[in-house]
């Protein structure tokens, strides 16, 4: 879904609805990498590759939704063999396309979003924007990105218009896209083909320099800025964490045993309400109890929310 409302096609006017990722530096390479390696967990990550061509991706993987809560629909983007980074399937988004990846609703830390996009120069381009929180109508935004199918486009965040944030990107064949939110900072980085594009504030939304200091999901919408027929091939699609900023930024409070098996405990000072998600962003605890029967839980990353009357602070989970 987009937030802007008008896009420009031709002689015309589209009014869309509202919407406004060398051999002596080889050694020192690897050893950073296994640092690196240590200090960030995978939330989530999907090449499609383990579907049919055909498969509409909310169906196959309910980690994956769509705007109207309609897997299966009109909506639903489609598992396909047309173009591949990984082996041999990607996600194809056309017109009318709208999956949103949730996440849940995360303030703390620093999180990664990164894909690998494929934008045909035959079609008009393509679409995607992250969000604040997904909620329907009332949903936030927190950037929105354009493709234009000649290899340029632009982002839109903090009340710039389409000739403030530009980059190139290449066509007709696979490029990374990398967004990283450090949320404890507030502060962004946008990346596309391994460059950097822009940085700002997180909590600004595509037309405002006010908003959440949050982070809710990451929707692909089948729009482009130029036309009507959208079409472009997500794959590697991956979440993931920085521990150590994480661990850094929630030493207010404790979880254990972690991971858990029956039961997990949080000890705090403080604490006035804790909830737990799973990483789709769906909440299966909330309550003041620090000690959380998860008999019931199904092994996996869980997030603890924990608020205080310093704020509100997020701590990863496993439960086995």
């Amino acid at each position: 879904m987009l937030q802007s409302s008008k896009i420009v096609v031709n002689l015309g006017v589209i009014n869309l609805k509202h919407k406004t990722m060398k051999k002596l530096l080889l050694l020192s390479g690897m050893l950073f990498a296994c640092v690196a390696m240590q200090a960030q967990t995978i939330v989530f990550q999907e090449n499609f590759d383990t579907y049919t061509a055909g498969d509409k991706i909310a169906v196959v993987n309910t980690n994956f939704t769509t705007w109207s809560a309609a897997p299966g629909g009109s909506e639903d983007g489609t598992i396909s063999t047309e173009q591949a980074a990984s082996p041999s399937n990607s996600l194809k988004i056309i017109k009318d396309n709208d999956v949103v990846f949730p996440i849940a609703n995360f303030t703390s830390g620093e999180y990664v979003l990164e894909f690998d996009l494929y934008i045909p120069s035959t079609g008009t381009g393509a679409y995607f924007n992250v969000l604040h929180n997904f909620a329907g109508s009332s949903s936030e935004w927190a950037l929105e990105c354009y493709f234009y199918a000649n290899g340029t486009g632009y982002l839109i965040v903090g009340g710039a218009t389409a000739d403030q944030i530009t980059f190139t990107y290449p066509s007709d064949q696979f490029f990374h896209v990398y967004i990283k939110a450090d949320l404890t900072d507030d502060e962004a980085i946008f990346e596309v083909n391994n460059t950097q594009v822009h940085t700002w504030p997180f909590h600004y939304t595509p037309t405002e320099t006010t908003g959440l200091t949050q982070l809710g999901g990451v929707d692909f919408y089948g729009a482009s800025p130029t036309g009507t027929s959208p079409t472009c091939y997500i794959d590697n699609f991956k979440l993931r964490m920085d521990d150590a900023a994480v661990n850094e930024s929630n030493n207010s409070f404790k979880i254990y045993p972690n991971p858990a098996t029956t039961l997990l405990t949080v000890t705090g000072n403080d604490i006035q309400k804790i909830e737990v998600y799973n990483i789709v962003g769906q909440k299966i605890y909330t309550g003041t109890d620090n000690t959380i029967n998860t008999e019931t839980f199904a092994p996996g990353t869980y997030f603890v929310k924990v608020t205080t009357s310093k704020g509100v602070l997020t701590k990863k989970a496993v439960i086995k």
